[in-house]
């Protein structure tokens, strides 16, 4: 068995012989989209397909999330207040994921763009696991998001030296961190500024970020 020495919460690219990766794919394109037994997979319906997606997508999204053992996590869904999509159309449609993850006891991966206090009303309503991908946000944010459990995805946003989680992210509990590529195609960088940023050892962050990766996911930790 080969041993990945790094993982991925949130990737729209496959799974690759160095990385434990969750690939996200869209509710959308689910039926010209063929699953692979040896990839975990993120479904869900993002806030800016939220407008052209009705009943279908959500029983399609259910059918696979019941059928998948691994479909690990129910994402990106979420708020986002940049984009077109009529702001209740996108709550209509990310409560009622909420209501298929809490339903099978799924994981969310979280989008929220400018919505982070409106996403706080359903945490304090629902009960779920949640990670928050590409986390970039104020001290206050991050911690309201930890304070009700959630994970913090850090992507190639720390690879700026202005990013706004750079002053704080020391003062983070690491054992509240995941990485993620998103849309770009390399882990390894995000890693190595990750180390460097909260002093510590490569290999040390990659035995927690392995750690909290298996947590979140709910996969054996013996695997």
């Amino acid at each position: 068995m080969v041993v990945k020495r790094f993982v991925d919460s949130h990737s729209h690219s496959p799974d690759d012989f160095d990385t434990l990766r969750v690939q996200n794919v869209f509710a959308h394109s689910l039926s010209s989209f063929r699953l692979s037994l040896d990839q975990f997979y993120s479904i869900g319906i993002h806030p800016w397909h939220a407008e052209f997606s009705g009943e279908n997508e959500l029983s399609l999204l259910e059918d696979y999330v019941r059928r998948y053992s691994n479909v690990l996590a129910i994402g990106e869904i979420g708020l986002d207040r940049r984009c077109a999509t009529d702001f209740g159309i996108q709550e209509s449609v990310f409560e009622k994921q909420i209501q298929i993850a809490s339903k099978y006891s799924k994981p969310v991966i979280l989008h929220s763009v400018r919505a982070s206090s409106d996403l706080l009303k359903y945490l304090k309503r629902y009960k779920f696991s949640f990670l928050v991908h590409g986390f970039n946000d104020n001290y206050k944010i991050a911690t309201d998001y930890i304070s009700y459990g959630g994970y913090l995805s850090i992507g190639k946003a720390i690879l700026n030296a202005n990013a706004r989680i750079i002053p704080y992210i020391k003062d983070l509990p690491v054992s509240h961190l995941l990485v993620e590529t998103d849309e770009e195609s390399e882990i390894i960088p995000i890693y190595n500024q990750l180390a460097s940023l909260l002093g510590i050892p490569l290999n040390e962050l990659q035995d927690v970020l392995l750690f909290n990766f298996k947590s979140f996911f709910r996969l054996k930790h013996d695997a």
